[in-house]
């Protein structure tokens, strides 16, 4: 079952205006889709009380069309609410009841059609009230079918006033007329209702094919235990930052940050520990660095020490001192004591410091000099940082 457009806009605002609740959106669609044919039935109410002049009471049919387009009035400031509405998401249900009531409206005053059929009609007349009233269910039925109450609210008035013409107004053949009627209310029914459920179905698919893109695009980029971005991630940002920078003329820092002995607290105490120390330095990390900032784990060639490699980009930085306070802020905040359970420990850790443009022009370039700094921190004595001085 496909989507009513494969208009990849419709498919974006549709993903951007209801999330992915799949109520929200089968009513995002009723309405989207919904509006035009409101507008296509008003035309064909015209149409019909243009055919019907002179052969029905001029009262009476000005008495219906104005009713229809009262009904076709509210529905149009309905569609215009909606469109108005921040919070269609959260209320969907109360606009899919706002819409099955002017459906409701709608097919009852499609339905009264039948007051202007009598025998004394033109045989045309009389086939064209026919085919539209037996006809609207099918007409509506790719746009209100999507929510199968609405759907029910427009087509049962008109199904009613087919089983009432077909018990008390033909003149013959009542009893097969009704069956006739019968069986196509109950065809419509199921054929609706199949259409919803593949809808939803299809909906429901997308959903969760965008979940799963989501989880896969949150592994290749974010690291699981921390919660923090990956070397790629960070990389790829890194890159930008420092196009920005030639750009604009502005300096970035990539600060490149290693716990000291955390290969003891895994020896001594266990990895269990170790990923708890390592989930407690990022949520420090985090809190500690301005918005602004990027904290990264990395793995691989960065990684010397295992996993307790983390990095840092700063932008738009005005001088060096402003590093060195950052770096001193991340190290003071580091330090403060973990209680693990089990253990009680003051974290520590060397910081090197390299500064686009000062220290080099590359990504890579710009992360071996951290590198070298963070280790000349550490050689230094550790729990300290070290700006990279060629």
């Amino acid at each position: 079952m496909k989507l009513p457009t494969a208009d990849k806009e419709v498919l974006d605002q549709l993903a951007t205006m209801c999330g992915s609740d799949t109520g929200a959106q089968l009513t995002w669609l009723l309405y989207r889709y919904g509006f035009p044919t409101i507008l296509t039935a008003q035309v064909i109410a015209c149409v019909m009380l243009s055919a019907l002049r002179g052969h029905a009471p001029p009262a009476a049919l000005i008495l219906w069309g104005v009713l229809f387009t009262v009904v076709t009035l509210l529905r149009a400031g309905l569609y215009l609410y909606w469109r108005l509405s921040d919070r269609k998401q959260e209320r969907h249900r109360f606009f899919t009841r706002l819409y099955a009531a002017g459906a409701l409206a709608a097919g009852i005053t499609w339905g009264s059609l039948l007051l202007f059929y009598h025998p004394g009609l033109p045989v045309y007349l009389q086939l064209f009230i026919l085919i539209v009233l037996v006809g609207m269910p099918i007409a509506a039925m790719p746009t209100n079918s999507i929510c199968p109450p609405v759907y029910y609210s427009f087509s049962f008035p008109i199904l009613l006033a087919l089983f009432y013409w077909s018990l008390f107004v033909v003149e013959r053949l009542h009893l097969q007329f009704f069956l006739v009627a019968v069986t196509y209310s109950v065809i419509l029914v199921i054929i609706a209702r199949t259409y919803h459920l593949n809808l939803q179905q299809t909906l429901e698919t997308r959903n969760a094919n965008q979940k799963l893109l989501e989880r896969l695009q949150q592994m290749a980029y974010f690291d699981p235990l921390t919660g923090l971005a990956n070397r790629r991630w960070f990389r790829e940002t890194a890159i930008k930052a420092l196009e920005r920078g030639r750009r604009h003329g502005s300096r970035v820092a990539l600060l490149l940050l290693d716990l000291d002995n955390f290969k003891q607290v895994n020896d001594r105490y266990g990895h269990e520990c170790g990923d708890r120390l390592l989930e407690e330095i990022a949520r420090r990390l985090t809190s500690c660095l301005r918005l602004t900032d990027t904290v990264v784990r990395t793995d691989g060639d960065l990684a010397r020490i295992g996993g307790d490699e983390l990095t840092i980009l700063l932008e738009d930085i005005r001088t060096t001192d402003d590093v060195r306070n950052v770096a001193k802020r991340i190290l003071a905040t580091l330090h403060q004591p973990v209680d693990l359970g089990e253990a009680r420990l003051r974290p520590s850790a060397s910081l090197g410091i390299a500064i686009y443009p000062d220290h080099g022009d590359e990504f890579k370039q710009l992360m071996h000099h951290a590198d070298r700094a963070m280790y000349h921190a550490k050689n230094s004595g550790k729990n300290r940082y070290a700006v990279y001085d060629g």
